[in-house]
């Protein structure tokens, strides 16, 4: 693989959350929120070993640092600490690009369906089998938290237009095996261009009463009208739960 846009799913996906017009581009922001959460949690690891040898050592701050990726430059903050000692592994100190496999890997982790397996799969894959078991647990922990995090930041109540759409990963998954063979993505587009993922999921793990309890928990009351790939019956489903509803809530309270 030259690109990862060679595979339609992330040309596709990409373009839809924005593509190249925008400076917040979803892929992005989660490419380096994770980056940094794993970076922070090499620091964790590091000092403890510090600790365990009887070295007396803290951190110092972080440094800002841009790095290129298929999806755009990432502002990374490598952690560091007073003595100098600190060598990070995911990106290390002189590299000024994201290689291919990592972003694949990194984007895949969001729509993990069982992260307690899949996650410490890519961890060990992303840290080339080089971690002892503890390091292991501890990265995956910070990844799996960060995806959890992702998975229930807060909605606003209210959005004009939601998207659906379904992604097919082709050729892709027999090169790394914990991609999905289909993405579902819910997303949302502001009248100024912003996009937000609300849900991204491997599709054949997709439980319509779940997403729906999911946006809802996180706060979405309803929205005006749905764009999507999906079945009549899963359109009708996601309407019926937010768009009627909703408006007719917000009718009814304004009267």
């Amino acid at each position: 693989i030259t690109s990862m846009f060679q595979c339609r799913v992330f040309r596709n996906l990409y373009a839809d959350l924005g593509g190249d017009s925008h400076p917040d581009h979803p892929i992005r922001m989660m490419l380096e929120e994770m980056i940094n959460v794993l970076l922070d949690a090499e620091m964790d690891i590091f000092l403890a070993g510090q600790i365990d040898r009887g070295v007396i050592n803290k951190r110092n701050g972080k440094i800002q640092k841009r790095v290129r990726s298929n999806s755009g430059t990432l502002d990374i903050r490598t952690p560091r600490d007073r003595r100098g000692d600190f060598r990070p592994r995911l990106i290390p100190k002189w590299v000024k690009d994201v290689s291919i496999p990592m972003e694949v890997i990194l984007l895949c982790l969001y729509s993990q369906h069982s992260l307690e397996v899949a996650v410490p799969k890519a961890i060990d894959t992303l840290y080339q089998g080089e971690l002892d078991d503890a390091s292991l647990d501890f990265l995956s922990n910070a990844a799996i938290n960060c995806i959890k995090a992702f998975r229930n930041k807060p909605i606003d109540a209210y959005h004009t237009l939601v998207f659906v759409q379904t992604y097919s990963v082709g050729d892709l998954a027999g090169k790394f095996s914990l991609c999905p063979d289909e993405w579902l993505a819910i997303f949302t587009q502001s009248a100024d261009g912003v996009v937000e993922v609300l849900y991204l999921y491997d599709r054949s793990f997709v439980s319509w009463p779940e997403v729906i309890e999911n946006l809802r928990d996180r706060g979405l009351t309803f929205f005006r009208s749905l764009n999507s790939d999906l079945s009549q019956r899963d359109a009708e489903n996601l309407i019926s739960a937010f768009s009627v509803t909703g408006i007719r809530r917000m009718e009814a309270e304004a009267s």
